[in-house]
């Protein structure tokens, strides 16, 4: 009986190893950095960390010519069936909609570029591309919200 409690237990830990390889393969399906770029250095850049179904992000946008103004969102998101919303309100009511497709981020901005904290008349509006599945180098500086 000992013996066959054991063999069990080891094909236990062999299933469950593999169950977590396939997740952790699973888990970081948008992990990378994301871009668009536009006119007159229209664009933008978005980083991802996905662990799970949680998603911390840092998005730069940049509105180009002629007022060249940038602007910068960090937080996070619970990203179910392939989209993602975040929203904040300490500007105004502003809701940022992720959807992700293959290899492309729909990203659709509701509220002004000032209820959502960005610089005058920048959206992060665009249809960002992956440049890179590698899990971003946030900087030392990086807010991890809460």
């Amino acid at each position: 009986m000992t013996a066959s409690l054991g063999g069990r237990l080891g094909l236990v830990v062999i299933l469950c190893w593999g169950v977590m390889a396939c997740a952790s393969i699973h888990d970081k399906a948008v992990t990378g950095t994301w871009s668009w770029s536009g006119q007159d250095y229209a664009g933008g850049q978005l980083r991802l960390d996905q662990q799970g179904d949680d998603v911390i992000f840092r998005l730069e946008a940049f509105r180009g010519g002629p007022s060249y103004n940038s602007g910068l969102m960090e937080g996070r998101f619970t990203l179910k069936d392939q989209q993602g919303v975040y929203e904040m309100e300490d500007y105004g009511k502003c809701r940022v909609t992720f959807r992700f497709k293959d290899e492309v981020v729909l990203v659709e901005q509701q509220g002004t570029s000032a209820a959502c904290g960005l610089g005058m008349g920048v959206y992060t509006d665009g249809r960002y591309r992956r440049q890179s599945a590698t899990a971003p180098d946030f900087d030392d500086e990086r807010w991890v919200p809460q």
